[in-house]
């Protein structure tokens, strides 16, 4: 009988000793591979569920509405287990975002804090849903300490300039060993608010 609690005790241990994930961001730019440094990484449960709160943070966000910073989906768009998906193509909706593009764009300034106000926004969101998150390093590295479980998603997203352009990396993965992020997964100039 002791023998059996023994071993359950140390199959317990096994299960919750925590597990490390460590890797590499990375975007192209101009030709170059460039490390993804200062980017926020954060792990999040595997579910669905983040999509719709991204989606819920765009639409309630009257600055980035008022300054047109927010892209509307070229066709419809569904939750898959990967997240955001465009399903088709609507050319419909491409006309209207070419005839919004000759408007007067809102000064720089307007714009920079706009997007900053989001960043700020989307950062306090992911760090209330994720498990772990941590900053990487200026090599473009980071490693995150979780909790065993079957899978993880990683989120990671960083504005690389003050004109807005906004890259987004997402993988779903094993949670232990090493997950680079070597390609966003988006690149915008607005911000993406899919329709779930």
């Amino acid at each position: 009988m002791r023998l059996l609690i023994v071993c359950a005790c140390v199959a317990i241990s096994a299960c919750s000793k925590p597990s490390v994930i460590r890797g590499v961001v990375q975007f192209p730019q101009y030709g170059t591979i460039r490390p993804g440094d200062s980017v926020p990484v954060y792990a999040l449960r595997a579910r669905n569920d983040i999509d719709r709160d991204i989606f819920a943070l765009c639409a309630s966000d009257s600055l980035l509405a008022a300054v047109d910073g927010l892209e509307v989906p070229i066709g419809p768009v569904r939750v898959s287990g990967e997240g955001l998906e465009l399903s088709a193509v609507s050319n419909d909706v491409a006309n209207k975002r070419i005839e919004r593009a000759a408007a007067k764009e809102p000064p720089p300034w307007i714009m920079r804090d706009a997007y900053a106000a989001y960043r700020s926004r989307l950062d306090s969101l992911l760090r209330r849903e994720a498990i772990a998150t941590v900053v990487t390093s200026e090599t473009g590295a980071y490693q995150l300490t979780v909790q065993p479980r079957d899978s993880i998603e990683l989120f990671a997203f960083s504005l690389i300039d003050v004109g807005g352009t906004l890259m987004i990396w997402r993988d779903r993965i094993a949670a232990t060993g090493t997950h680079d992020l070597r390609t966003p997964v988006r690149r915008m100039h607005h911000v993406y608010c899919g329709e779930p």
